[in-house]
């Protein structure tokens, strides 16, 4: 009954404006579109010919239809998402954030690296417009951004095994990835993003919401052990731009699945501390895992092996992976705080509890091993 009394904290500026954007996405969310009115599309701006909508993808903020056609003179069907983008992430002042996600997904190509490929319209464009009406006020025209990328075929990593030798290539794949990036830079990319792992401590004020006191507990262990080991060196990291999300939804395994084919979705891109990118691979890849350091280390062990990490970073990284999943189990107490009805957000973050329980249960040997899993420069 006292926890009741208490004032709420204080959000920070940056959660306040991240919570007014998510209640504007909800409002933006483009219209569904029937599959004539993407063949439409898909014919007017890509002049695509013997175009078939089979289905429309999930999507969180974003309308995404999975299309088979035939473009300019190549003759072979393929398979391609048709995108429109959220209205918020359109607006004037936003939608050069979609403008980095297709040069940074260009520059990766380039390098040899699988991810999904922008096509150019037929007004030599990679980002169109097109205006929808409203969904929550009908009478209001709002601008939707559209772009159509190749599709990367094969299984997610999140239906096949997770086996030693796919652990390793997720971080041969992920340093491939982040070597690639550093050449990468993108105005668009410095940004606030709440999903930015140095700004754990702007979700402080949603820890409130995590309603087990043992949770809360462990959440704020988290978010001392940041505030006294990663605040302060944060100023001197070395930064990238990263793709910022590399969970097992978002990478494409060979028909072997010992292999990473492609990345996807540059939704959360950012520019961020260099070794961030590695945490939240990592983070992701040991929810549900028995053993936490063989799983830690047959994706640090490959990846730092080509992109080796400085003494500094490696000392954050336990520190780091755990910062990641506390950021997902605050976030997911808030969101079911605003849906409570909505059993699903609590099921989706039960491993990340599981998983964050063991790391912050482990002794300070164990830590030092798990940091000492990491080639240093």
């Amino acid at each position: 009954a006292m926890a009741s009394k208490k004032a709420k904290l204080e959000l920070s500026p940056l959660a306040q404006q991240s919570i007014d954007d998510e209640k504007l996405r909800k409002v933006y969310k483009p219209l569904q579109l029937s599959h004539e009115r993407v063949q439409e599309l898909c014919k007017s701006f890509f002049n695509g010919q013997s175009i078939t909508v089979l289905k429309e993808l999930d999507s969180y903020d974003d309308r995404n239809y999975l299309v088979t056609m035939t473009l300019g003179d190549a003759p072979a069907i393929q398979h391609y998402v048709f995108k429109v983008h959220n209205g918020a992430d359109s607006r004037e002042h936003n939608y050069t954030f979609l403008e980095a996600q297709n040069a940074a997904l260009q520059h990766l190509h380039a390098d040899g690296i699988g991810c999904p490929q922008p096509v150019a319209s037929v007004n030599d464009k990679y980002l169109e417009f097109i205006t929808l009406s409203c969904k929550a006020q009908p009478k209001e025209q709002v601008r939707h951004g559209v772009r159509l990328l190749t599709f990367a075929e094969g299984p997610l990593m999140s239906d096949v095994v997770h086996s030693e030798a796919l652990l390793q290539d997720v971080g041969s794949f992920m340093a491939k990835v982040g070597n690639s990036l550093d050449k990468f830079d993108h105005p668009a990319t410095v940004r606030s993003h709440l999903w930015d792992l140095s700004n754990l401590l702007s979700l402080q004020a949603f820890i409130q919401y995590i309603k087990d006191e043992q949770q809360r507990t462990l959440a704020g262990a988290v978010v001392a052990r940041f505030t006294e080991q990663v605040l302060p060196v944060l100023p001197q990291l070395a930064t990238a731009v990263a793709q910022n999300d590399a969970n097992d939804h978002n990478i494409v395994v060979d028909a072997s699945h010992s292999h990473v084919t492609a990345l996807l979705d540059f939704g959360d891109m950012v520019r961020t501390a260099r070794v961030n990118e590695l945490a939240i691979c990592v983070a992701y890849a040991l929810l549900e895992k028995d053993d936490l350091m063989v799983c830690a280390g047959s994706i640090i062990g490959h990846y730092t092996q080509a992109r080796p990490l400085t003494k500094a970073e490696a000392a954050l990284l336990h520190t780091l992976v755990a910062s990641r999943l506390c950021q997902s189990v605050i976030m997911s107490a808030y969101s079911y705080s605003q849906d409570p009805g909505n059993e699903y957000l609590l099921v989706t973050a039960k491993p990340g509890w599981e998983t964050l329980g063991k790391l912050m249960g482990m002794s300070v040997d164990q830590v030092l091993a798990f940091n000492g899993l990491a080639k240093v420069k």
